[in-house]
């Protein structure tokens, strides 16, 4: 998506921010508020949303804000159901409600740069995830449970490759993913758990949202 378009979907998103009850939805959603600013933090990243006109800014530093978070951040407001709750169950990303006719984009965005990504470097990985504010989970070659959002976490997997194989990974959702969010948004949380990882472990690639 081109920049521009971008920044117009962004402004397009804080405007509907501001017609949502924000304070009944800040409080379903186990956010506070402080004088008429809220503090979220969106995987190991601290931002301040402004009440009165939806101005997010980061909580400390000037640095950019990464593409995407604003609208999950908007989007939490909007599509979040009356009384959103997270299961604490992890599923893979097809038993996701309504997920699964997103799979291939989901694999070819998230999954398919983390696998490749990651090949030969698990230990990079480890120390990626437990940047992210991961627990181990002591499955696969690598294996984190990582918070997202208030209790919400996404878990990631991962099988270095061999002679035979090729590395291979997965993402795990809370089962009650979209209680907080669109279905397509859930993809881009996925995209940006492995964007996350592969910028914390300083690998090149190509960003997925272009």
């Amino acid at each position: 998506m081109a920049e521009d378009n971008y920044e117009k979907l962004v402004e397009e998103w804080r405007q509907r921010f501001l017609t949502t009850d924000v304070p009944e939805r800040a409080a379903a959603l186990g956010l506070e508020v402080r004088d008429g600013e809220i503090p979220i933090r969106y995987f190991n990243r601290d931002y301040i949303l402004r009440v009165s006109d939806g101005a997010i800014r980061r909580r400390e530093g000037a640095a950019p804000i990464p593409r995407y978070d604003a609208m999950f951040l908007y989007h939490l407001f909007w599509f979040s159901n009356p009384h959103p709750r997270a299961s604490g169950v992890l599923v893979p990303f097809r038993e996701v409600k309504g997920a699964a006719i997103f799979e291939p984009a989901f694999r070819k965005l998230a999954i398919l740069p983390l696998s490749r990504g990651f090949s030969g470097r698990a230990a990079e990985l480890a120390a990626a995830c437990l940047a992210l504010g991961g627990a181990s989970l002591g499955k696969g070659d690598v294996g984190y449970r990582i918070p997202v959002f208030a209790g919400l976490d996404v878990a990631v997997l991962f099988w270095d490759g061999d002679e035979e194989f090729d590395a291979s990974a997965n993402i795990l959702f809370d089962k009650s993913f979209t209680d907080f969010t669109h279905v397509e948004t859930v993809v881009t949380v996925g995209v940006d758990a492995a964007e996350s990882l592969l910028n914390l472990a300083g690998i090149p690639h190509e960003s997925s949202y272009k």
